[in-house]
């Protein structure tokens, strides 16, 4: 592990974070709407996920430094699992 401290995440950076979930959950959503039976479990579970999304989206105007870092990164972890699973 290094000494080194992370490079600063810029509001952008965070919002490019957040947006590449979103384009998967929409994603993930059309195909769903677009199956034969669409499970609505599912379904449900990925319009709560979109909405989470959105309205971390919205905060990034007031985040701070270190919570763009956190923001950017849990995100990140996300798509990873979400490609991973």
């Amino acid at each position: 592990m290094s000494d080194k401290p992370a490079e600063p995440v810029s509001h952008a950076d965070a919002d490019a974070a957040i947006g590449r979930v979103i384009r998967w959950c929409r994603t993930q959503l059309a195909d769903e709407q677009r199956a034969a039976a669409p499970d609505q479990t599912r379904l449900q579970r990925l319009l709560d996920g979109l909405a989470a999304c959105l309205a971390d989206q919205r905060r990034l105007a007031d985040a701070d430094p270190a919570d763009l870092g956190r923001i950017a990164a849990d995100y990140e972890a996300r798509l990873s699992d979400l490609f991973e699973a």
